[in-house]
């Protein structure tokens, strides 16, 4: 017999041997040849987690079949889900809690107008609700669309998934921590390059209208002697002005850049820990 017919064989006794719960047919058994007990399907078997989760997925899949859709809309903006009531995907969170969220700005307008559509007045005729949800549902694209509040929303959300991820592996906020203390570093860094690179190409620009400046005093023929030398005198003590200026500037700057890391480090800590 070649194996397929072997399989087809196998695949047929063990159907008649098993009911329709999975469980052995006891009097099939004592008629037929045994199937060994490894050769039979094994049963998946779940922890206490497993079920918990699995039990838990079930009666929220199960109460949300239960309500309409304006309800369901209603229900997720009541939470400040503004993903859930849009129907697009939740953000997540990566390996140091900065939120992912691949959703573009026209997938979001798409999934605006298919979700308005299924609440619009016109056709829900007397249904208050679909008419509450249909307001709600203008609020929360503009949530998403403002930079501000969708920041506050995705934050929130990469925060809960990051701490579902630490529950899994009590090694990655230790990682995490310093996956960021070495990013805010090279942020740092990068910073402090582009504010010298500004204030350098600012003195510059000053030295070229002095150039200019002066080339064209020095064609002005009619200029006596003392008032050349009172003018340079007072060109020097603004240079020297300028200079400290400068100095000062990029000494400001250098501490804005640290205390603006510092500030949102501090913001960090707290979301991390």
């Amino acid at each position: 017999m070649d194996s397929t017919n072997f399989d087809k064989m196998f695949n047929r006794k063990a159907a008649e041997y098993l009911n329709a719960n999975g469980k052995k047919d006891d009097d099939l058994m004592e008629r037929e040849v045994r199937i060994p007990e490894h050769m039979l399907p094994k049963k998946i078997v779940l922890d206490d987690d497993d079920a918990k989760k699995e039990k838990k997925m079930v009666e929220e899949n199960e109460e949300e079949l239960g309500k309409t859709i304006p309800e369901q809309i209603l229900e997720a903006y009541k939470n400040q889900n503004y993903f859930k009531a849009l129907a697009v995907a939740e953000p997540t969170a990566d390996d140091i809690g900065d939120p992912i969220w691949p959703v573009t700005v026209a997938e979001l307008s798409k999934a605006f107008r298919k979700r308005s559509l299924l609440t619009h007045p016109d056709k829900n005729p007397g249904d208050k609700k679909a008419r509450e949800a249909f307001d709600v549902l203008s609020e929360c694209h503009q949530k998403l669309k403002n930079e501000e509040t969708k920041r506050e929303a995705l934050n929130a959300f990469a925060k809960k998934a990051f701490e579902r991820m630490c529950a899994d592996d009590p090694e990655l906020r230790a990682r995490a921590t310093k996956m960021r203390e070495r990013k805010e570093a090279g942020d740092f860094q990068t910073e402090i390059k582009r504010q010298r690179e500004e204030g350098m190409e600012k003195r510059k620009r000053k030295e070229e209208m002095k150039m200019k400046s002066k080339n064209r005093r020095g064609k002005e023929e009619d200029e006596d002697e003392e008032a050349r030398k009172r003018r340079a005198l007072l060109e020097d003590e603004e240079e020297e002005e300028e200079k400290k200026n400068d100095d000062d500037e990029d000494k400001n700057a250098v501490e804005r850049v640290q205390a603006a890391l510092l500030k949102k480090k501090k913001k960090k800590k707290s979301f991390l820990f």
